[in-house]
């Protein structure tokens, strides 16, 4: 078990749960569904770190990746839409370099505070994507309104 791994998975998980109830829209069914998995999945594999729930976990993160993407490009803003594919990029980035770090510099400290990094960033292309999501529908009901 990495204590370190396990409380930040959670504590971010907890977060993102809280603001998907909050902005909740329909839309946006898959990616709070893949969350959803991927918190569960990092909290089982860094509370019990078996091959199978490593495997698993990792196999989710590919899934989301490529779903954080896909909502990532269908942010109308292009600003808004490179950085939250960068922040994407950056999370890809650092969790194989923690796992690097731990192979080739055999600095397991040093690789889990990446990895606990690479969580708490989660939290910010989410944020993006449903917040931005929430006031765009919520501008297109008050235009649709007014029209």
């Amino acid at each position: 078990m990495n204590k370190r791994l396990l409380y930040s998975s959670t504590i971010i998980g907890l977060v993102i749960i809280l603001i998907s109830l909050y902005f909740y829209n329909e839309r946006l069914l898959p990616l709070y569904a893949i969350t959803y998995i991927g918190i569960i999945t990092s909290i089982i594999n860094h509370g019990i770190t078996s091959k199978s729930a490593k495997n698993l976990d990792r196999f989710i993160m590919i899934i989301s990746s490529i779903i954080y993407i896909y909502y990532a490009i269908n942010i109308e803003e292009d600003l808004l839409k490179i950085i939250t594919l960068c922040i994407v990029g950056i999370m890809m980035f650092l969790y194989i370099f923690s796992k690097a770090i731990k192979i080739l510099l055999d600095d397991n400290k040093t690789s889990t505070n990446i990895h606990a990094l690479t969580h708490c960033i989660t939290l910010l292309p989410f944020c993006i994507i449903v917040i931005n999501d929430y006031f765009y529908s919520k501008n297109n009901i008050i235009m649709f309104k007014d029209f």
